[in-house]
């Protein structure tokens, strides 16, 4: 499958959505490995973005730049991450530990909601925790991942419209009221 999308050599498929596909990839200018997310469609608003690139949050796995495939598809370089399973480290470490990622995620979600974005798709498979092994002992760091798909707070009646996952959309989207920081929650 090897071959070269906007500067980095694609190795293998490690994700697909519906707005595009993740691929583990090496940077040809460094050597360094790093996820490459290739969107299929225009889902994505360009303003958003360069908000996003300029975010440095330690419980948001933001883009690193804004690229372009040669056949024009939008190409979002992130730091690869080699998840751990949340339930097993919760599990041997105790609840303890499930606060210390609840209080993670709740951070993540203030930091996009202090800069007027919507994430509008919080569900597990968005939320990726990652070992910090270091010499004071190994500890979980909780990522919320996919928010490339934010949106700008918008309270107009032309901002209705559900977007998401259907099964984790909070009801008054589902009933066609616009997207508000509480449907993050």
């Amino acid at each position: 499958m090897e071959h070269l999308v906007n500067g980095y050599r694609i190795l293998k498929e490690i994700g697909r959505g519906t707005s595009g596909t993740v691929f583990e990839a090496i940077r040809e200018t460094d050597g360094e490995r790093r996820a490459l997310k290739v969107f299929t469609r225009d889902s994505v608003e360009p303003d958003i973005l360069r908000i996003l690139c300029s975010f440095n949050h330690p419980h948001l796995l933001t883009p690193e730049r804004i690229g372009y495939s040669s056949s024009g598809n939008l190409c979002l370089p992130y730091r690869l991450i080699s998840p751990c399973d949340p339930r097993k480290e919760v599990i041997t470490a105790g609840p303890r530990l499930a606060l210390e990622l609840l209080v993670q995620a709740c951070s993540a979600l203030s930091y996009l909601h202090e800069h007027e974005l919507i994430h509008g798709d919080i569900k597990p498979s968005n939320i990726i925790c990652e070992s910090l092994n270091s010499a004071s002992g190994s500890a979980i760091n909780l990522l919320l991942a996919d928010i490339d798909s934010a949106s700008l707070r918008r309270e107009t009646p032309e901002a209705k419209g559900a977007t998401g996952t259907l099964g984790y959309m909070a009801p008054e989207v589902l009933s066609g009221e616009a997207s508000t920081f509480r449907s993050d929650i």
